[in-house]
This record gives C-alpha cells, structure tokens and sequence, in this order.
C-alpha cells in the first residue's frame, strides 16, 4: 500500500455501479509505488527499444559515463553533470543522429554520483590483439574532453530484454537513495520516448471526491453508495461491494 497519508479519491459512475479509486502518490521515496515505477520503466524501455528496433534503429549499447575526481559529494557531481553533460550531448548527436536514450543517474554510497545510458548506437568489438573497443576509448576521449571522468565505458546490448533488465538494475540501486533533491528525475529519456502506460482506467471519466487516509477509504465508500443509491465498490476488488444504506 502507498504510504502517503493523504490521497485523492475518485470516483465513476459504471453500469449501475459506483466505481471508488484511490490511486498512489506515484513518488520514489514511497516503497510502494518506487517498485510500480520501476516497473513500469522496465517495460517501457523494453518496449521502447523494440519499436526503435522495428523501425530500423537495430543496434543498442549500454554506457556508464562518470564524474571527475575532485567532484566528492552528491551535490557537485550534479552540478559538474548539468554544467557539462550538454557538451558531451552535442558530441552525441553529432555522432549519432536520430538519438534515442534512457538515461539513469545513480549515487554511490560514497555520493558520488554517475549516468548509465542506454542508446542506439553501435557498439564495435575490440580490433584484434586489442582489449579495448573503439565504443569505449571514444567515451573515455569525449568524456574527458568535456570535463567529465576518465572512467567511461560501453557494452553491447543484446536485445529489448537485457535493456529493460539493465534500467531495473540501476533504478534498484538508485532510487534506494533518499536524499536526492526535490524534483529530481530518476529516469530522463530522449524526446518521444515510446509511452505504453494509458489503460483502461483513463478511458473512464473520473470525478474528485477529496482526499482521505487509505484507511477510511470504506467510509467515503460507505457516503458514495448513500449519497448515488447505488452499490459501491472499491476498484479491482468486487468483494468490496457496499450496498446503499
């Protein structure tokens, strides 16, 4: 259960029922719905590298790309990010047109914090007698060259599957920190980042009852059903269903 303590309800009116729902904060430091979050992420990226792949964008990499040493907290790290990851960025796109990302910060317990992406870009295998890829050594240049860390790197991905796999390990990780800043944004995604979250409750037109602990929840149930003369039910659970009074 969410564990905000006060939440909207609403509620629909539905073939002679009405429909109660009190929907989740929808915020990472609620237990609850940082795991529907994380998800939800996790399909979406999956999702969004397999339409990408459909439409010819076949070749994905993973990218770690870091700070610079003398950033020791969490707060210069995102300052060193925000000052200079929009250089790094315009290398990118000049490399890589049409770019499609997902991009998730995580912090160290140390705070320090670094990016992992996934994009569609090609990743190249090492030349032979060689260690290093040349996907690598060009994120160790370019990274370095706009003032970020030294320590880059950068894997092939396989298919949709290990992306969302690979979003779902570091959302674990980084959305566990609760002292990022307000606002922040865990997961960042290029524009037009396919979105497959509307369902079948946004087909429904909802109305604003206030808002109300979880916990009586059954007595606006209990005013929705006397206030419509008609059987109320809690969404997603029939044997809730409350007659009028």
């Amino acid at each position: 259960m969410c564990v905000k303590e006060k939440r909207p309800v609403l509620y629909t009116v539905s073939q002679g029922t009405v429909l109660v729902f009190q929907p989740g904060c929808g915020q990472w430091d609620c237990p609850d719905c940082a795991e529907k979050l994380r998800s939800h992420w996790k399909a979406r990226v999956r999702a969004g590298v397999e339409t990408y792949q459909a439409s010819g964008s076949l070749d994905w990499s993973f990218v770690t790309v870091t700070v610079m040493g003398y950033a020791k907290t969490t707060e210069a790290c995102l300052y060193e990010l925000k000052k200079k990851w929009p250089k790094l960025s315009t290398r990118m796109r000049r490399r890589w047109s049409n770019l499609k990302y997902v991009l998730i910060p995580e912090k160290h317990e140390d705070k320090r914090v670094h990016v992992h992406m996934i994009a569609n870009i090609p990743w190249l295998p090492p030349p032979p007698g060689r260690i290093r890829s040349p996907s690598e050594r060009w994120w160790k240049d370019n990274a370095a060259q706009c003032g970020l860390g030294f320590i880059a790197d950068a894997k092939k991905c396989d298919s949709p599957t290990s992306a969302g796999v690979y979003a779902m390990k570091y959302m674990v990780k980084q959305t566990v920190c609760e002292d990022w800043p307000v606002g922040f944004r865990r997961v960042r995604t290029s524009r037009g980042w396919p979105d497959f979250s509307v369902s079948s409750l946004d087909q429904l037109e909802w109305s604003w009852w206030g808002k109300y602990w979880s916990e009586g929840l059954m007595y606006v149930q209990d005013e929705l059903a006397t206030f419509f003369r008609l059987p109320a039910m809690i969404l997603g659970h029939p044997e809730t269903t409350m007659q009028p009074r």
